[in-house]
């Protein structure tokens, strides 16, 4: 009987030592998740922003979202005068940026198509 008096011990010893460790390791994950450059916050700041688009459902969605990045990216620029983007973030902005204009694109003309009053498709009889 004198062994079970010490089992507990050695649980609440586990349990004190991994609560602060699991807290640790929580705080790398989102410390290190995040984009630790202006690069790579500006490569997510276009994917954002073209996720949204992609799901606007009106004109003025559209433009709200355009007005939003614009603010944002100055608001980048203005912390960051002086960075100069790697040759690896430079490759993937282009990326990003290419989609982004497509999908831009697409919304556009399907905005166009309803204020028109003419769908996709118009003009194929």
């Amino acid at each position: 009987m004198k062994g079970s008096r010490h089992i507990p011990k050695p649980i609440t010893f586990m349990k004190k030592f991994l609560l602060p460790v699991a807290a640790f390791a929580t705080f790398l994950f989102v410390a290190c998740s995040g984009p630790s450059t202006p690069g790579e916050e500006a490569i997510q700041m276009i994917e954002d922003a073209t996720e949204k688009i992609e799901k606007a459902e009106n004109l003025a969605e559209f433009q709200s979202i355009s007005t939003e990045m614009e603010t944002k990216f100055e608001e980048l620029e203005k912390k960051n005068p002086d960075y100069k983007p790697t040759p690896e973030e430079e490759k993937k902005m282009e990326e990003v940026q290419k989609k982004f204009e497509e999908v831009c694109q697409q919304k556009a003309m399907q905005f166009l198509g309803d204020l028109t009053g003419g769908g996709e498709g118009e003009g194929e009889e």
